[in-house]
């Protein structure tokens, strides 16, 4: 259902109810109409109304949560890549393609993982569930990544690239 239908329909049902209303208020009984039963019914529909604001509040809160959730997992996940990026570059000119080819599947990845415009008229491609991994891990094995010893700035070669990757996604 879009939204504007949904705003219509949320326009129309106590539109609805009250016409409704309308049309039975002549055929009650007049002790149903009495001001005591009239409090009564104000009573409840100010406390109908104080729960839906109240649930209200609680969907926009989650909603909200959600939202900055995912926006975390995107800022570490981006923060992870330029980390790996610039030991990549400290190695030297010989990854520039692998650098490279995490820009051009991080780029893919976040494109297709991020919400559709409808102002948007390039083609969206989604990208393949482990598309461009088993190339980036093949570079990978074929140089040895350096990374930094605890006392000093000095780099040292990884022993394994899983060590590598592990150790660029670390800080």
């Amino acid at each position: 259902m879009t939204s504007v239908a949904l705003a219509a329909l949320a326009f129309l049902c106590p539109l609805l109810g009250a016409g409704i209303g309308i049309a039975l208020r002549r055929r009650l009984p007049a002790h149903h109409l009495s001001r005591d039963a009239t409090d009564v019914i104000k009573l409840a529909t100010g406390l109908m109304a104080t729960l839906v604001a109240m649930i209200l509040g609680l969907l926009t809160s989650a909603a909200y949560s959600y939202r900055a959730t995912i926006e975390t997992e995107l800022k570490q996940t981006l923060a992870s890549i330029v980390h790996l990026d610039e030991y990549l570059q400290a190695y030297g000119p010989e990854t520039r393609t692998l650098r490279e080819h995490i820009r051009q599947v991080a780029a893919l990845s976040f494109r297709s993982a991020g919400p559709a415009r409808t102002s948007d008229r390039r083609v969206r491609r989604r990208m393949p569930a482990g598309a461009g991994t088993s190339t980036f891990s093949d570079r990978v094995w074929r140089c040895s990544l350096p990374t930094r010893r605890k006392g000093g700035s000095s780099p040292r070669r990884c022993r394994s690239p899983s060590a590598c990757l592990s150790f660029a996604g670390s800080s």
